[in-house]
């Protein structure tokens, strides 16, 4: 019975052990916001469009590839997959293009924004184990 309080407090242990590691990188809390595995540094983490709609190309200014994914918004239509990698929606879309001198780079296009309010293009960024809710691309 010993034997068996010794394991399971060895257990608890080492549980608490790694969920202090893990928890305690610098990049993880940077900011206050969750992010976990190495940022992949995008050149446009954040980005603003104008009314009038327009284009931007997003990479990693590491070279590290990453990937766009649709993030579901209440009320919008699913967007559509496009030929060579990435997806359409109804306001905007999301291409891949392989950059040899960038690696990974995807162009994010939006439309003319005649609602009279602002929106948010509804996708979300990763990379092998990081993840962030630190991006975010908005149009006035």
């Amino acid at each position: 019975m010993k034997r068996m309080k010794e394991i399971i407090v060895l257990v608890a242990l080492l549980f608490g052990a790694a969920i202090f590691v893990s928890c305690s990188d610098k990049e993880d809390i940077e900011d206050g916001l969750l992010g976990i595995g190495v940022d992949p540094e995008l050149n446009f983490p954040i980005y603003t469009f104008d009314k009038s709609g327009g284009s931007i190309q997003i990479y990693s200014t590491k070279g590290q590839d990453f990937w766009v994914l649709y993030e579901p918004v209440e009320g919008e239509s699913r967007p559509v997959k496009i030929e060579g990698g990435g997806f359409k929606g109804e306001w905007y879309s999301v291409a891949y293009k392989k950059s040899t001198s960038r690696g990974t780079t995807y162009i994010i296009t939006v439309d003319e924004n005649t609602t009279g309010e602002p929106r948010v293009v509804p996708v979300e960024i990763e990379s092998y184990d990081w993840f962030s809710g630190r991006n975010r691309y908005t149009q006035n």
